[in-house]
């Protein structure tokens, strides 16, 4: 038996373009001419009975078909209890979802789903008919088998019922077997309804071709949310034509139930976060092929970005967006982080570098930074590498730069431990001056470029330079976070008084 086939969300980019417009601007809708006759929804989490009215209503709207019951509360029709019979109070029950459904223009179909604890012998067989016999007396005339996940061939059964049941009914009945219907489910089978979203909706050539050989459709629900939604969505939307189902458009009407203000901020996380076509209309360089004109198109792009955590913050009641929200503050310190890079970019061009290096320490991420991003990441197919090649570039060029493309030698400093950090060649790392610390200076050294972070406000800081025998050689006030400095003659060591945090100390020797 072939596994489900996996809806996941339509996380692609929604353009509401000519292409999926009328003349008059309106989204056009797939012409429903050949279009799927089954096309189901079936719940198995419990207490289905529970509004289920108002679902109805909405898969009514979106052109399903049938109901397909087949609770997890219910033992009755589930492998817990298959061989037994409603008492009359509940049997009253399923005739009034039958009436229900009647009276919402879905057709109720009966699920029965024996699982393996269905023998393939004439008894258990017998039992089965039995049953579907015995529920035809209540006012059901669609019916189904589900004997997904039993490791045997369901053919013979479904022949047989055929022949002994359907073809011998005085009103006729249908009877569906749902593992030969092509099925959507939702959560996905191995993810989680977050993780689903965050993957992209789409349906592959072999499952609308099953589509339209089996001139059906289910989508299986194990909970009922707003994820939920998109799946029925994007399922009604495949079953109108299967040939001509758009993902684009199945998000754009799915994402209709959210407020009007909300929608624009997000639709621009799904530009930005879905697997297919991710950021496709963005695009993106090097620092050797920035230009004014390319780095303005992408810092409004990242300055929308930024802008959807605070669009989004005020929208309550949606499962999805609040289950999202921890992407979303994720996807504005993405836009926050690029609009800093692009910054860097520029000054680095042209030549601020006192600007550039204030910019470049507040753009890179900390490791908890970092850790928050792996947990919710965002835009991570072209956005975040941007933003990361950039700051690597970034960094080379301007060592390059410190350096006159000369090499150099950061070799941690023997007077102290913690120093390393500010010696290691790395941006990334730093260390706390703690009011006092000291570097060697290496033999035939005659310039040192000294990082800082940003200076702290009415303190002065100091950068000495010390002779072997202690006394004074030199010594500057830092009034930049990145300042360069003449090593002296006879200067052995050097000597920063004042509370700041060193990223790299660069010996350079020329």
């Amino acid at each position: 038996m072939k596994s489900p086939i996996r809806l996941v969300a339509v996380l692609l980019l929604i353009f509401l373009s000519a292409a999926a417009t009328d003349a008059a601007g309106r989204k056009k809708q797939p012409v429903d001419t050949v279009g799927l006759t089954c096309r189901g929804v079936m719940e198995t989490f419990a207490k289905v009975s529970d509004g289920l009215e108002q679902r109805l209503d909405f898969y009514k709207s979106k052109g399903l078909t049938h109901y397909f019951y087949s609770p997890s509360d219910d033992k009755y029709c589930s492998r817990w209890g298959w061989k037994f019979l409603y008492n009359d109070s509940q049997r009253h029950s399923i005739r009034a979802l039958v009436k229900l459904c009647s009276s919402k223009g879905i057709e109720f179909v009966w699920t029965v789903n024996p699982g393996e604890r269905y023998n393939w012998t004439p008894a258990d067989y017998k039992f089965l008919l039995d049953k579907l016999i015995m529920m035809s007396y209540n006012g059901i005339r669609s019916f189904a088998v589900d004997f997904t996940d039993h490791p045997g061939d369901h053919r013979a059964v479904r022949d047989s019922l055929v022949k002994d049941f359907v073809m011998t009914r005085k009103n006729p009945v249908t009877l569906y077997v749902v593992d030969d219907i092509p099925q959507v489910e939702y959560p996905s089978e191995g993810h989680s309804a977050i993780e689903s979203l965050m993957r992209g909706y789409h349906f592959d050539d072999e499952f609308i071709a099953s589509c339209k050989a089996t001139g059906s459709i289910l989508c299986t629900l194990s909970e009922y949310d707003e994820f939920a939604k998109l799946a029925i969505s994007a399922t009604a939307d495949c079953a109108r034509n299967p040939g001509e189902y758009s993902p684009d458009r199945s998000m754009a009407d799915a994402i209709e139930i959210l407020d009007e203000d909300v929608r624009g901020a997000f639709l621009t996380f799904l530009k930005h976060t879905g697997e297919v076509n991710e950021s496709s209309s963005v695009e993106v360089f090097t620092l050797d092929t920035w230009s004014k004109d390319k780095a303005d198109a992408l810092y409004g792009e990242f300055d929308c970005i930024e802008k959807v955590p605070e669009q989004i913050s005020s929208h309550v009641g949606s499962d999805f967006i609040e289950a999202l929200r921890p992407w979303f503050v994720e996807f504005g310190r993405l836009g926050t982080r690029g609009k800093k890079v692009l910054r860097c970019m520029e000054c680095f061009t042209r030549g601020n570098i006192r600007d550039f290096w204030t910019i470049y320490i507040s753009a890179m991420m900390t490791p908890q930074q970092d850790a928050d991003y792996q947990a919710h990441p965002v835009g991570a197919n072209k956005l975040h590498p941007f933003c990361c090649a950039a700051m690597e570039d970034l960094k080379e060029a301007f060592t390059r730069m410190l350096t006159g493309g000369a090499g150099f030698q950061n070799l941690a400093s023997t007077l102290s431990d913690r120093s390393n950090a500010a010696l290691d060649s790395d941006f990334a790392t730093s260390v706390d001056s703690e009011g006092h610390i000291e570097f060697a200076i290496p033999a035939h050294a005659n310039t040192c470029h000294l990082l800082t972070g940003p200076l702290p406000e009415g303190k002065r800081l100091f950068f000495r330079q010390l002779r072997t025998d202690g006394s004074l050689a030199a010594e500057f006030i830092l009034d930049s976070p990145s300042t360069t400095f003449d090593i002296k003659n006879g200067a052995v060591k050097v000597d920063i008084i004042g509370d700041v945090d060193i990223y790299e100390c660069i010996f350079v020797y020329l």
